[in-house]
């Protein structure tokens, strides 16, 4: 065989190498796509319908009378994004299965959340100034299953917003 035959086998091969890559690369984008889910619920019946609640996704202070829930969560790293409405007759019980806690000693979640979750608000995120925060109680939640979590409750609305960090990163490069 004639060296410029060897040459062409080899570039085929290369080729064929480099359209396999391609291809893996392809299938890993989208399995990561689908990593992140996004879910609404108008109600909270549609939640328990949806089985959001058996998957472990809806911490268990979220009140029977949430409604507009948005959920969002990224399974490879546990993250979750989740905003809801709720009667403010609920607030008090809602609040028995929580933490207060100082503003300053909130871990916000990365610049991630706007990019993921259209909805998430730009004041809560970790380059918000403390002074953006006014609008906004805090809370822990910890519960059996999960990782520590953060619940924002804004003070002129009932409306809440709550975070728990899986295996977060902190380089915020990675969102």
């Amino acid at each position: 065989m004639a060296l410029h035959s060897y040459l062409r086998y080899g570039a085929g091969v290369a080729l064929a190498l480099t359209g396999a890559f391609a291809v893996m690369l392809l299938v890993l984008v989208v399995i990561s796509r689908d990593m992140i889910v996004h879910e609404y619920y108008a109600s909270y019946n549609d939640m328990l319908e949806g089985s959001a609640v058996e998957r472990g996704w809806v911490p268990s202070f979220v009140p029977q009378s949430a409604t507009d829930i948005r959920e969002t969560h990224c399974i490879e790293r546990s993250d979750q994004w989740m905003k809801f409405r709720f009667e403010p007759s609920e607030m008090e019980e809602m609040l028995e299965m929580v933490t207060p806690v100082a503003k300053d000693s909130v871990r916000l979640p990365p610049h991630g959340p706007t990019i993921i979750c259209s909805w998430w608000p730009h004041t809560l995120v970790n380059n918000t100034k403390s002074g953006e925060l006014s609008n906004y109680e805090f809370y822990e939640y910890k519960s059996a299953r999960s990782n520590l979590g953060y619940l924002a409750i804004e003070s002129d609305k009932p409306r809440a917003w709550y975070w728990q960090q899986g295996t977060w990163c902190t380089n915020t490069s990675e969102l």
